[in-house]
């Protein structure tokens, strides 16, 4: 009797695949948490103080999220573009997202790959 075995790593793929995933998440999360700290209205440091990433799930999807917590002045500031604010501080949130999405985007394309070699 012959036989020919083959097996097929698939599973060491996928479970590579999703720790890389989690990881590049958290990265990017913490990061746009870096920058988006370094453009909020800076009174008595509060808003900034406030800031804080958090990543959830993990397997297919992955979450992270940058929230600031100081009601209601976080979204007061982030949204009145008639408030007198330092050049580059309003919208300080989701401009820098919007910025840095192609780089961030890259960035975990880049750990998937690496998970894979």
């Amino acid at each position: 009797m012959s036989e020919v075995r083959w097996t097929s790593g698939v599973s060491a793929a996928i479970a590579a695949i999703q720790g890389a995933s989690a990881e590049a998440v958290r990265d990017v999360t913490e990061d746009l948490l870096s920058v988006s700290r370094e453009r909020t209205p800076y009174d008595q440091g509060d808003l900034q103080r406030s800031g804080k990433a958090s990543v959830d799930g993990g397997g297919d999807v992955v979450h992270g999220a940058v929230s600031y917590d100081a009601p209601p002045y976080d979204e007061i500031q982030h949204r009145r573009e008639d408030f007198h604010h330092e050049v580059g501080t309003d919208h300080y949130l989701s401009g820098p997202l919007d910025e840095n999405r192609p780089r961030y985007h890259a960035y975990i394309a880049g750990k998937l790959r690496d998970a894979l070699s």
